[in-house]
C-alpha cells in the first residue's frame, strides 16, 4: 500500500504547477533534491509569513476615508427653526388673563426672593427659568393665548428671489422654547404638505432672507439677552433646545453662510454605527426615533440621561420632549435628583444604549454681523407698518434681520471605504503564492484531483482487503 501511494504522491508532484514540488520530486542527486526542499521550505516560511500579515490586514476591518466636494445643479436647503428667546408674551397674556400673568410674575419674584450674596447669576436664571418653563407646561392648553405667534414677530419673508409669509412655515412647540417655526419642512403652517426648497443660487440672494420684530422688554422677561434662537437642521429632524444653537441678537443684520457635510461609516463589521434601516434593543433608541423622526446619537444620550433620572427620582426634567405637568419635577425635587444623580450615574451606560449613525447630515457655518437697521430699512419698514414703527430710536432695538445661505452650491462627502476589500486579500494571496512557490489557482485544483485519487485509493484498498482472494 505504501508504495503505491507515494508513487500517487510522486506522479502528482512531477506532474504540479507548483514549480519546487516538480523538482524536487524529478531530481536525482541527493544534494540538488536538498537544494530544492531547502529553497522551497524558504520560500513557503516567506509566503506564510506575508499571507499571515495581509490576513491580519483584512480581519482588522481599517477604513479609507474619503473626502470630496461634489458640487450640483441644485442641493437641498436645510430647514431653518426660529425660536422667540421669550416663552411668553407679556401683552397676550395680561389681555388673556391678569391672574394668569400675576401667577407668571410671582413664580419670577419667589427666586428672585431667594437669592443671597452667594448666589451666582447662572444658578439664578437657572432656577428662574426652570419655574417659567414649569408653569408653562401648566398652561400648555393656552398657549395661543400666552406665546409669541409669527404673525407677532414675523416682518418681511424672502426666499431664492420669492416672497414667502407665514403660512409656508410649520408651528412646533419644543420645550424650552414654547412656540416656534420652522421654514422648509415640507409641512405648512396648516398642516398641508409642501415640496421642500432647494439652493439653486450660492450667495446671499439665494438663501432664506427673514426681517424680525422682538419685543420683550416686559417684567416677566427672564432671558438674560434679547433676540431670537436659530436652528439650522436637516428637514426629517427637529431641533433639541440645548443642541446647535444660533443667538440672533436685536439690533442685528446676521449673515449665516452655511456648507452641508454628508458623513457615510461602514457598519460592522468596520465600526459600531447602525444603518439608518436597522433597529437596535434599546428604549432611548426607539424613544429618540419616534420623538425627532431620524435617529441621532446625541438625541438618544441625552433622552437616556433624562430616562435615568426618571427612573431615580419618578419625575421628568421640564426640558424633556413630550411630557406632561403631572409627569415634571417641581423645582425642590429637580436639585435632589441632580445630587442623585451625579453620585450614582455612570456614562457609558448610556453610550451602550445608543450606538453612532452611520449616515450623518451636518451644516457648518459661518457668521457675520452688522448694525440693523439703518435709516432707509426703517424708512421703508414704516411706510409699510406706520402703525407699528413709529420712532427709529425707540424701534431698532427690537429690529433684527438674518439671511441663511449657501456659499457654495456643492457637497462636501466624507465616505469610508474598506482599506483591503476580499478582492485585494484574493490577489494578495494568489501574488505571494505565486512569487514565492509558483502556485496558482490551477495548484488549488492539482491539490483537489490529489486528494480525490488517495480517497478513491484508500477505498480500493480496504474493498480489495476485504474480499477473499
Amino acid at each position: 500500500m505504501s508504495n503505491s501511494l507515494l508513487k500517487i504522491l510522486s506522479e502528482s508532484a512531477e506532474h504540479s504547477s507548483c514549480h519546487g514540488l516538480a523538482n524536487i520530486s524529478k531530481s536525482r542527486n541527493w544534494f540538488i533534491r536538498t537544494l530544492w526542499i531547502l529553497c522551497f521550505s524558504a520560500s513557503s516560511s516567506y509566503c506564510i509569513y506575508n499571507l499571515t500579515l495581509s490576513l491580519i490586514d483584512f480581519f482588522n476591518y481599517d477604513v479609507h476615508t474619503k473626502v470630496e466636494n461634489h458640487r450640483k445643479p441644485s442641493i437641498e436647503y436645510p430647514a431653518i427653526t426660529i425660536c422667540h428667546k421669550s416663552l411668553i408674551n407679556p401683552q397676550k397674556l395680561k389681555q388673556y388673563s391678569p391672574d394668569l400673568y400675576d401667577t407668571f410674575l410671582e413664580s419670577k419674584n419667589f427666586i428672585i426672593k431667594s437669592i443671597d450674596s452667594s448666589s451666582s447669576i447662572a444658578e439664578y436664571l437657572a432656577n428662574l427659568e426652570y419655574n417659567f418653563i414649569l408653569n408653562f407646561l401648566k398652561y400648555s392648553n393656552e398657549i395661543d393665548n400666552i406665546t409669541y405667534g409669527l404673525d407677532d414677530i414675523l416682518i418681511d419673508c424672502y426666499f431664492s428671489y420669492h416672497r414667502c409669509t407665514k403660512d409656508h412655515f410649520e408651528r412646533l412647540l419644543i420645550p424650552k422654547l414654547g412656540n416656534c417655526f420652522k421654514f422648509n419642512s415640507g409641512i405648512l403652517m396648516h398642516r398641508n404638505k409642501n415640496k421642500p426648497g432647494e439652493s439653486v443660487y450660492a450667495g446671499t440672494n439665494g438663501g432664506l432672507k427673514l426681517v424680525l420684530n422682538i419685543i420683550s422688554e416686559d417684567e416677566l422677561n427672564i432671558m438674560k439677552s434679547n433676540g431670537i434662537q436659530m436652528y439650522i437642521h436637516s428637514l426629517s429632524t427637529i431641533p433639541y433646545s440645548s443642541f446647535d444653537l444660533i443667538n440672533l441678537p436685536s439690533g442685528f443684520d446676521t449673515n449665516i453662510a452655511i456648507v452641508q457635510e454628508h458623513t457615510t461609516k461602514l457598519p460592522k463589521p468596520y465600526s459600531d454605527c447602525i444603518q439608518e434601516t436597522e433597529s437596535f434593543d434599546s428604549k432611548p433608541f426607539e424613544k429618540s426615533q419616534s420623538l425627532f423622526g431620524k435617529y441621532q446619537q446625541k438625541f438618544c444620550i441625552f433622552i437616556c440621561y433624562y430616562e435615568y433620572i426618571r427612573d431615580l427620582c419618578g419625575c421628568y426634567f421640564v426640558d424633556v420632549y413630550g411630557i406632561e405637568y403631572s409627569e415634571a419635577c417641581n423645582i425642590t425635587k429637580m436639585h435632589e435628583c441632580i445630587e442623585q444623580f451625579d453620585g450614582s450615574f455612570e456614562p457609558k451606560k448610556c453610550l451602550n444604549s445608543c450606538p453612532q449613525e452611520c449616515q450623518s447630515i451636518v451644516y457648518y457655518r459661518q457668521i457675520s454681523q452688522a448694525y440693523f437697521p439703518s435709516r432707509l430699512i426703517f424708512d421703508i419698514l414704516k411706510a409699510k407698518n406706520p402703525d407699528l414703527f413709529l420712532d427709529y430710536e425707540a424701534n431698532k432695538s427690537s429690529l433684527l434681520s438674518v439671511n441663511v445661505y449657501h456659499d457654495d452650491i456643492s457637497l462636501k462627502i466624507i465616505k469610508d471605504t474598506p482599506a483591503k476589500s476580499i478582492v485585494q486579500l484574493i490577489a494578495e494571496i494568489g501574488g505571494f503564492m505565486g512569487l514565492c512557490v509558483g502556485a496558482s489557482m490551477l495548484t488549488v485544483v492539482e491539490c483537489a484531483d490529489l486528494l480525490f485519487k488517495v480517497i478513491l485509493f484508500c477505498k480500493e484498498f480496504k474493498v480489495a482487503k476485504i474480499l477473499p482472494k
